[in-house]
């Protein structure tokens, strides 16, 4: 970017057209430029909109939201308990290939859970290996309340797990439940990520600075000069009146 601010032919005709225009400012637009694209490429969008915190589910549940990413590779959905002190989380379905906006991401049996409090999670994956999340907690399931209307469900849902109570979790886990989340390694790609994009950002600062601070002191330099130049005529104008 640097350099073609400064070696491009279009580039410095255009900036010898605007000469008004200090380089530093010609810099520093298109750096940000740059690095609003750099992170525009990693954005992306987990929600889930249905259902939310508190709700009490029976039966076969409609999960709406959004998975999608503009360096799309599937998306995920796992329950687990609520607080989730094991770090264990259950598939609500396979990993899903199609990127969903708005509309509905899985259907969600709850008959087959054991009932009590649960947090539900979302998991939209990058193909570079990144991902993000969204999660909702305090879902109440398996708690029948008066007059209180079902969620909205359709279709038939994949088979559940059957998943053990609070007292019972201990006893019945197996080796495979604990193993470390798959998501451990999402987060770490994640971290990493962020990190590089740091370091990144510091450099680039660096490497500004090293290239402006000599033009842009030429610059003031020049403006010196000419205050000077102009309060010498202003002097002599003075002393020949």
């Amino acid at each position: 970017m640097l350099n073609w601010l400064f070696g491009h032919p279009q580039a410095q005709e255009r900036i010898r057209m605007n000469s008004n225009i200090p380089r530093s400012i010609v810099v520093s637009l298109g750096l940000t430029i740059f690095l609003a694209s750099a992170f525009a490429q990693v954005a992306g969008f987990a929600e889930i909109t249905y259902p939310t915190q508190g709700d009490r589910l029976q039966g076969l549940v409609t999960i709406l939201g959004t998975a999608d990413h503009p360096d799309f590779e599937g998306f995920e959905l796992a329950f687990a308990h609520d607080p989730n002190p094991t770090g264990t989380w259950f598939p609500v379905t396979d990993r899903l290939r199609t990127p969903v906006q708005d509309d509905r991401l899985a259907l969600w049996d709850t008959d087959e859970i054991s009932p009590g409090t649960y947090q539900l999670r979302l998991t939209v994956f990058a193909q570079s290996g990144t991902s993000v999340e969204a999660t909702v907690s305090d879902l109440q399931l398996g708690q029948e309340v008066a007059g209180e209307a079902p969620a909205p469900s359709f279709g038939e849902a994949d088979t559940q797990p059957k998943v053990p109570a609070d007292g019972e979790a201990a006893e019945a886990m197996s080796p495979q439940s604990l193993a470390l989340p798959e998501t451990a390694e999402a987060t770490i790609g994640r971290l990493l990520l962020l990190g590089a994009a740091g370091a990144t950002a510091v450099l680039m600062t660096f490497g500004m600075y090293t290239v402006l601070r000599p033009r842009v002191r030429e610059y003031m330099g020049r403006l010196r000069v000419r205050q000077l130049r102009r309060e010498r005529r202003q002097r002599r104008a003075g002393r020949d009146r």
